[in-house]
């Protein structure tokens, strides 16, 4: 289970890189860019364009980006080879990695997530307490981000993509061997989420330092699941 001890090693590890704030800052930019979000929220239609077909493009990136780290913590060697290099080697295999991390990101964590938000407000409207909303449709994100951390683990030990995103009954049986463990991690990036939504500009980076941190924790613990699993 992520104890405080550990918490406070993965923030060890993940800012012990000599250029930590180098590469996910330049992760941040190219997952959301937020000189180019500042255009899209003025009156600049050519430009706002412009703006979503860079975004779009770059954006498969940093998502390879963390696949890497998600894989580094499940095989247990994060500690020793920290934060992945952003060398042009490397962007191809961040470019396929991030499409299928997306793919799988639609099936286990996008759609179900509008889904139960759709249901919760049509619902609690219905029933005249909508101002229920902002605290029941967050409740999908404890299983929705670990189901998603456990798709991507499953891929990363198969390579099965449409298997590892739409068998939700293989995923349901690892989320239950550790879900307090999942339900810890979720919790916290929730919240750096929460605090990145209150500071725009500062939105991408906390976005991909909260998913590079919580990845320090998903995969190991997705790791001791299977290796239960295995066992059982």
């Amino acid at each position: 289970m992520p104890t405080f001890q550990e918490v406070k090693r993965s923030f060890s590890i993940v800012t012990g890189d000599r250029d930590w704030m180098a590469k996910l800052s330049f992760g941040a930019v190219l997952l959301l860019n937020p000189i180019l979000l500042l255009a899209v929220l003025g009156n600049h239609t050519t430009l706002a364009w412009i703006t979503l077909g860079l975004n779009v493009a770059s954006f498969w990136f940093p998502l390879g980006y963390t696949m890497e780290v998600l894989r580094r913590a499940r095989r247990g060697t994060f500690a020793t080879e920290g934060l992945p290099s952003w060398g042009w080697k490397h962007w191809p295999v961040y470019f396929r990695e991030g499409a299928v991390k997306f793919c799988i990101a639609f099936f286990t964590l996008i759609f179900p997530s509008v889904v139960w938000i759709f249901i919760s407000v049509m619902l609690l409207n219905w029933m005249s307490v909508g101002h229920l909303v902002a605290m029941v449709a967050p409740l999908v994100f404890f299983f929705t981000l670990p189901f998603c951390a456990i798709a991507c683990c499953r891929w990363l030990d198969t390579g099965d993509l449409w298997s590892s995103a739409l068998d939700y009954r293989s995923n349901l049986t690892f989320y239950r061997l550790r879900w307090m463990e999942y339900s810890i991690a979720t919790l916290f990036v929730i919240g750096l989420n929460t605090i990145g939504n209150s500071l725009v500009l500062t939105l991408p980076f906390i976005l991909i330092f909260g998913l590079c941190l919580v990845d320090t924790w998903f995969g190991p613990i997705y790791a001791d699941s299977a290796q239960t699993r295995i066992q059982a």
